[in-house]
């Protein structure tokens, strides 16, 4: 039963690697071509991203803050694919966990992989920044997406550093390729509606 896991998850990586990244990639470059002049207030875009690498760099993550936020993405997805919570914890350092009821293995790879493609953040900040008029509102928005931006990428490279190699770690859950393949196609999927947002 693990080696039929294995072998079907190997298969949708290499399918969602040959099919589902390419579409994304064009789909940016489309979503990027489609834009010809610079996006309103580039200045505060460009400030909110060297800020967002300037905080995570210089000082230690916040790991209570950075934990709680992982292991909601895992909660928020059980709860969108109706699978019973059974306990929710974030510790300050220590990791965390959230039991939820047994379920199938597509569920239960989409809810180990929700902390890697699910921008939590930055997704209500680009909803925001999508509607905001024109003005000083907007220009703030464009920096708090830059900034959100910039710490769900770093964010992501320490959930991946955290959680690639133990067999208990997420991502061996939802099978490494796989994993990191549907970690892509969410990153470019991020990013295409980001610039879709800032371009408004």
């Amino acid at each position: 039963m693990r080696l039929l896991g294995i072998i079907v998850r190997g298969f949708l990586a290499l399918v969602l690697a040959v099919f589902a990244v390419p579409w994304c990639w064009d789909l940016l470059v489309t979503v990027v071509n489609a834009r010809r002049t610079l996006p309103p207030a580039p200045w505060a875009i460009g400030g909110g991203l060297v800020l967002g690498l300037l905080l995570s760099c210089w000082r230690k993550p916040d790991w209570l803050l950075h934990t709680l936020i992982h292991e909601t993405c895992h909660a928020l997805a059980c709860v969108v694919l109706r699978v019973r919570i059974r306990s929710f914890a974030a510790t300050d350092g220590r990791g965390g966990a959230v039991e939820h009821d047994a379920c199938d293995p597509l569920r239960g790879t989409l809810i180990a992989i929700a902390p890697y493609t699910l921008p939590l953040l930055l997704l209500p900040a680009l909803a925001i920044r999508a509607f905001v008029v024109p003005g000083p509102a907007q220009a703030l928005m464009s920096a708090v997406v830059g900034f959100l931006f910039m710490t769900h990428l770093v964010s992501l490279v320490r959930n991946i550093r955290t959680n690639f190699w133990g067999a208990d770690g997420d991502l061996a859950k939802a099978g490494r390729p796989l994993g990191l393949v549907m970690i892509v196609v969410a990153l470019l999927l991020t990013l295409s509606g980001t610039v879709v947002a800032v371009w408004r």
